[in-house]
């Protein structure tokens, strides 16, 4: 626990300070966190999919020391804590297998007004979204974080004008981001359950048994814990 402690005092609350103060618009400062962070972690030219515990921020961190990078998971969380560390409301996302920021839309003046947001069902509020979850540390990929979804699909678009499929497809229909109704973890236990529910048991990925091609080599400790901790959650 002290080496934790050390890790986010000692190495990622100076990741933060590092980042300009002059960029108060939220979706600036979240594009310079984000770049900061995936300077920090270990960046790879395989697909982040292929990583396992590549979700937290010990991996921001250490990646370097184990070899890993970070999966969408942990960009977003190792962000969402650093927004809300400098005072922004910043909200971890989910939808499907993905994960982005949302924070909420203030006025209509803070984004373009064609830009389309996000809503939630059980809120009266819009959200603005940005996606962080990009490898890389090329200007592409360092401009592309900070951006809203639905810009994602323009990208796809207007590298395919012709395909027809492409043209249907938005972040309100699209089943990635579970047609605009993601799930916003906007409390502190939404937020854990998440966390513990993205825990990953497997042990090696690439050895593989039966026709369900489940991995052989799990962590039973770990399944136990992780069973017990979401217990915890749901009783609190």
């Amino acid at each position: 626990m002290a080496s934790l402690i050390r890790l986010v005092h000692d190495e990622f609350l100076p990741l933060i300070e590092t980042i300009p103060s002059h960029d108060n618009n939220h979706r600036q400062k979240v594009q310079s966190l984000s770049n900061a962070i995936w300077k920090r972690c270990q960046n790879k030219s395989s697909s982040m999919q292929d990583e396992l515990h590549a979700n937290s921020l010990y991996v921001c961190l250490c990646g370097d020391v184990d070899r890993k990078s970070l999966d969408c998971f942990g960009a977003a969380l190792s962000t969402v804590i650093g927004m809300n560390l400098l005072g922004y409301t910043s909200i971890l996302t989910l939808s499907e297998d993905h994960a982005y920021e949302s924070h909420i839309l203030e006025t209509q003046s803070e984004e373009n007004p064609s830009k389309p947001t996000t809503s939630c069902n059980n809120s009266n509020h819009d959200y603005a979204t940005c996606e962080v979850a990009i490898p890389g540390n090329t200007k592409a990929s360092q401009s592309k974080r900070g951006r809203e979804i639905s810009e994602t699909f323009l990208d796809l678009q207007k590298q395919s004008p012709r395909l027809q499929s492409r043209k249907n497809i938005t972040a309100e229909t699209s089943w990635l981001y579970m047609k605009d109704n993601a799930v916003l973890c906007d409390n502190a236990g939404m937020a854990l359950a998440a966390l513990v529910g993205n825990m990953n048991c497997d042990i090696d990925k690439q050895k593989l048994v039966g026709e369900s091609g489940k991995p052989q080599v799990v962590s039973g400790a770990l399944y136990t814990m992780k069973r017990d901790m979401l217990w915890v959650l749901y009783d609190a």
